[in-house]
Order: C-alpha cells, then sequence, then structure tokens
C-alpha cells in the first residue's frame, strides 16, 4: 500500500470517528457568518496545532512504553504516531510521500550529522 493510500484510509477513518466534527462544524459557522479568511485560518491552525500536540503525546506513550519494557506498546504507540501524521496530511491535503521522498534526497547530500557535532 503506498503513503498517500495510507493517508486516505487514516484520514477517512478519524473523519468517521468524529476527530474532525469540531473544526469542520467551527469553520462553518464561522463562514455563515461573515468572519473573515484571517480569523478561520486562526482557527484552523489551533486545531491542527491540537492536533500536532496529539503526535506528540502518542510519542510520550512511546517513551513510557519502553521505559516499562514494553515493546509491543513501544510499537503501537510508533504505530499511532505515524497514524496521526498521515490523518492530518489527509485533512490537510499535504502530499506526504512527496514531501519525504525530498527530504530524504536533501538529508542524503548534507555531510555527516549534518555538520554538528551531536
Amino acid at each position: 500500500m503506498k503513503i498517500s493510500e495510507l493517508q486516505e484510509r487514516a484520514h477517512k477513518n478519524a473523519y468517521n470517528k468524529g476527530f474532525w466534527d469540531k473544526p469542520n462544524d467551527i469553520i462553518f459557522r464561522m463562514r455563515e457568518k461573515g468572519f473573515s479568511e484571517d480569523d478561520m485560518h486562526c482557527v484552523t491552525n489551533a486545531f491542527r496545532c491540537q492536533r500536532l500536540m496529539l503526535m506528540v503525546s502518542e510519542l510520550g506513550e512511546a517513551v513510557e512504553a519502553l521505559r516499562h519494557g514494553n515493546y509491543d506498546g513501544y510499537q503501537e504507540e510508533l504505530a499511532d504516531t505515524v497514524i496521526r501524521i498521515l490523518d492530518e496530511c489527509g485533512g490537510s491535503n499535504i502530499d506526504l510521500e512527496s514531501g519525504i521522498i525530498c527530504k530524504m534526497v536533501l538529508n542524503e547530500s548534507r555531510p555527516p550529522k549534518h555538520g554538528k557535532e551531536f
């Protein structure tokens, strides 16, 4: 399965489970009431920040699983993190697959440790 397919599947599931209801509802109501695009952009970014912090929380759960020697839990939390990333990209129309490829090409051209000591 391609990354774009996983992205679509992750977002569709999150959408169907209600994770996108509140942001979409608020933006719809703001548009109806004549709020500016700048105002709606600020609200959209606030919800993006909330979803980014959910990604961070999954990584925190991965750390805790690792600290307790729970390698199955560690793997599950890493998967949860990637699923949240896929969902965000699907909901934000980000071509994650192309982004990854471009970034990998850039990273391959960098010096060891990107020129830093550590």
